[in-house]
C-alpha cells in the first residue's frame, strides 16, 4: 500500500468548510492519486512549530490503524521535555491501536545509524519507519557532520527497504515507508537537502501561504518524476489541540517557475 497525502491528515469532524461539506472534501482528497512506489521515502519540511510531528503522528496512527505491523517512530531524547502531539480527529488516548505505536528516543546520528543496523532484530518488520526532526540529531552530533547524515540515512534507507521485502516475503500488502521531517531552513540548506534527497525522493512542504497553512509536494519533486497531475494541490490545513491537523480545503499548487 503507497503512501499518499491520505495518510497524514483527516477531513475533521467539522460539518462545512468554506461551503464545502465534510463528504464533498472528502471524495476530493480521496481522487488525488497515491504517490508512486518508488517515492514511498518520504521528506517533510516545514518552519518550526508548524505542526509537521503532528502530520507525523497521523501517519503513525493511519498505519498503526491497518493491524499489519509495530509503527517505529523516533525523536530525540530531548523532545521527551516536548508537548505530546494531539491525536488524528476521532482518536482517544485509551485506544488499543496506540499501542502499535513504538517510541524510540535516540540522541546522535550515531544511534540512528546504530538504530538502523539492528532492525532486523525485531521479532516483526515495522509498517513504517518515521523519524521526528532530523537537524536535531545533527546539531549534538560530535563527529564530522557530513559523514554521520550520510550514514544514518544509509543505513536508515537500508533498513526500510529491508522491512519492506521482509513484509513482501510474509504475505503483507504494506511496504514499510521511511518518512523524516526536518526543519524548513536546515533542510533548504543546499549541502543537507542534497544529502537528505538522495534517501528520500519525496519531498513535501508545509508552509504558510495567503495566511493559510499548506501541504503540498515540492515543486522539483513534481517535476522530476513527471507525477500525475492530481498530485498537483496544495492541501489548506489547520491545528487545534482537540482535533490534531485537519484537512479544511484543497486547491491546485502553483509551482514555482
Amino acid at each position: 500500500m503507497p503512501l499518499s497525502f491520505r495518510d497524514f491528515l483527516s477531513v475533521g469532524s467539522s460539518a462545512e468548510y468554506k461551503n464545502v461539506t465534510r463528504d464533498q472534501l472528502q471524495a476530493r482528497l480521496e481522487d488525488v492519486q497515491d504517490f508512486p512506489a518508488h517515492l514511498r521515502h518520504c521528506l517533510l519540511i516545514g518552519t518550526p512549530a508548524s505542526g509537521k510531528t503532528a502530520l507525523l503522528f497521523h501517519l503513525a496512527c493511519k498505519r498503526a490503524a491497518l493491524g499489519q505491523g509495530p509503527v517505529i517512530f523516533v525523536r530525540h531524547r530531548l523532545a521527551r521535555n516536548d508537548d505530546a502531539p494531539a491525536l488524528p480527529c476521532g482518536l482517544s488516548a485509551q485506544d488499543p491501536l496506540l499501542e502499535n505505536i513504538h517510541l524510540r528516543y535516540l540522541s546522535s546520528l550515531g544511534e540512528l545509524k546504530t538504530f538502523g543496523a539492528c532492525l532486523h532484530l525485531l521479532k516483526s518488520p515495522p509498517a513504517a519507519l518515521i523519524i521526528d526532526d532530523f537537524s536535531r540529531f545533527e546539531l549534538t552530533s560530535t563527529e564530522d557532520s557530513q559523514r554521520q547524515v550520510m550514514a544514518a540515512l544509509s543505513y536508515l534507507r537500508d533498513a526500510a527497504d529491508w522491512a519492506s521485502d521482509e513484509r513482501s516475503r510474509l504475505g503483507a500488502k504494506m511496504e514499510c515507508p521511511l518518512v523524516v521531517s526536518d526543519v524548513q531552513g536546515a533542510a533548504e540548506g543546499p549541502r543537507l537537502l542534497f544529502l537528505l534527497r538522495r534517501w528520500l525522493p519525496c519531498v513535501l512542504q508545509l508552509a504558510e501561504r495567503d495566511d493559510v497553512k499548506q501541504l503540498a509536494m515540492a515543486s522539483f519533486t513534481f517535476e522530476h518524476h513527471r507525477l500525475h497531475e492530481s498530485l498537483r494541490v496544495a492541501l489548506e490545513v489547520d491545528y487545534d489541540s482537540r482535533h490534531g491537523i485537519v484537512l479544511k480545503g484543497i486547491r491546485e499548487h502553483q509551482l514555482r517557475p
